[in-house]
């Protein structure tokens, strides 16, 4: 198998290859990189991240034997971050030749598509993902991931998107959202202020329930099942009170994402601007998924709201909704691979015809 990734731009990102993997990657000048056969899952993944991270990228990937990376597909992996479309390659490009055993591919093939058909590759992938993923794609692949990658997210496209949100529906245009965002030596003080506070076991005073008391069906059974099937991910028992309780531990480290969120409201807004807090969270999410970034909502912060508002001086008068975990997933990471069950649409929905 060889897949040959083509990066419209001018980054030349570095990647370290562990030894162990036998694997080869030539940088072009276009910023072509060819992985040749038998590469590693983590040598693959180092070689997508590298690349995924940075700003005003394009990606376009052609398939040349529809095997995997050692069980995980590097295209399926790459499909599932963007929306992306397979280019048609020129024929130099296209050309590659093969040993016997159909593995072994020549690099200078890519070297010869590099010289004369290297400007017409380009244009085929600019062209093809100037549309960006559509918003049902993007609702789609949205899902709540507990294991990120440390890459940062670059500051200017995290203000896009939080500013871009802004235009998420609003009562009366409120607009009740007070957002802080903790990155780099602010986001690396706060973990050292929460490993302190979590080591005395105890919650700050709750400020509102999560979940409303004695909760009844059929919200409990599907609260009980994502639970479940959460930690089936994970091999945690049921018994493993334990291991579980370390596991929800880790959404006060944000599951190792590089930057962390924390959603505010005026204590004297109604429930009216709640509603407008998670159109605004939802528009997050999503604008997020457009730029290949993932997510976690994590209303698991409101019993730390006291140690969270001294850290970020919040004002008396607001109130911490939530938090949320924002990065790039890490698609090596069992967890991440939980997709929860939704009610049938005949399950919520009536339709009056008469």
């Amino acid at each position: 198998m060889a897949w040959l990734v083509v990066v419209v731009g001018d980054h030349r990102p570095a990647i370290e290859l562990p030894r162990r993997d036998k694997t080869r990657i030539e940088h072009l000048q276009i910023g072509v990189a060819w992985i040749v056969p038998n590469a590693g899952q983590r040598c693959a993944n180092q070689a997508f991240f590298a690349f995924q991270h940075l700003d005003e990228m394009r990606w376009c990937v052609h398939q040349h034997a529809r095997q995997s990376v050692r069980g995980v597909s590097f295209d399926r992996t790459l499909r599932n971050r963007f929306s992306i479309g397979e280019p048609h390659l020129p024929r130099d490009a296209a050309h590659v030749d093969q040993a016997k055993d159909g593995h072994k591919h020549s690099v200078s093939a890519v070297r010869r598509a590099n010289k004369s058909g290297a400007s017409r590759l380009v244009r085929t992938c600019a062209q093809r993902q100037d549309a960006r993923m559509k918003v049902a794609e993007a609702v789609r692949t949205r899902q709540s991931i507990r294991a990120f990658l440390p890459n940062p997210v670059p500051s200017d496209v995290l203000r896009e998107v939080l500013s871009g949100a802004s235009r998420a529906a609003s009562g009366g245009n409120l607009q009740p959202w007070r957002l802080h965002v903790l990155v780099d030596d602010a986001l690396v003080r706060f973990r050292e202020v929460m490993r302190v506070r979590l080591e005395r076991g105890d919650f700050d005073a709750i400020e509102y329930a999560v979940y409303p008391p004695n909760l009844h069906e059929p919200y409990r059974t599907q609260r009980f099942r994502v639970g479940e099937a959460l930690y089936a991910t994970l091999g945690i028992e049921r018994a493993d009170k334990l291991s579980r309780l370390q596991q929800f531990a880790r959404n006060y480290d944000f599951f190792g994402a590089p930057v962390g969120l924390f959603c505010y409201i005026d204590r004297r807004m109604g429930p009216p601007q709640w509603s407008d807090l998670g159109m605004y969270l939802q528009t997050v999410m999503l604008l997020l998924r457009e730029l290949g970034l993932d997510s976690c909502a994590q209303e698991a912060w409101s019993t730390y709201n006291e140690t969270v508002s001294r850290f970020v001086r919040a004002a008396p008068e607001h109130m911490l909704f939530c938090g949320m975990a924002i990065g790039y997933a890490d698609p090596t990471a069992p967890v991440n691979s939980l997709v929860s069950e939704r009610a049938v649409l005949e399950e919520f929905a009536v339709f009056h015809e008469r």
